[in-house]
């Protein structure tokens, strides 16, 4: 990741993390932003059927990864080096895991 994306990246969380803050403090307009990002990610996640180890960086997630139905492949190293995922989510739809794909275990 370029500097760039790494500022973007900070700043994306930065603000993720002050609506959920806000959110969950009872104010109803970081809630309806929160739901409009929601969409808006899953929008875009709906459209990938694979995930690759060339979709951009993901040594940033953590936590839990709920993959989205469609998804058919991951690829070979795929989240390798995501030492700090906790939990991977696979819907049905996937009938291939690419070797190594989940290295950092």
């Amino acid at each position: 990741m370029n500097p760039i994306e790494e500022r973007w990246h900070a700043l994306f969380e930065e603000i993720v993390r002050d609506l959920v803050r806000r959110a969950q403090e009872g104010d109803t307009y970081a809630l309806r932003e929160l739901k409009k990002l929601e969409q808006c990610i899953n929008a875009a996640v709906d459209e990938v059927s694979k995930i690759s180890s060339r979709d951009g960086n993901k040594k940033h997630a953590f936590g839990t990864v709920i993959l989205r139905k469609g998804i058919t492949k991951i690829e070979h190293e795929a989240f390798r080096d995501c030492n700090q995922l906790e939990k991977v989510i696979l819907p049905k739809s996937v009938t291939e895991i690419g070797e190594y794909a989940f290295f950092w275990l």
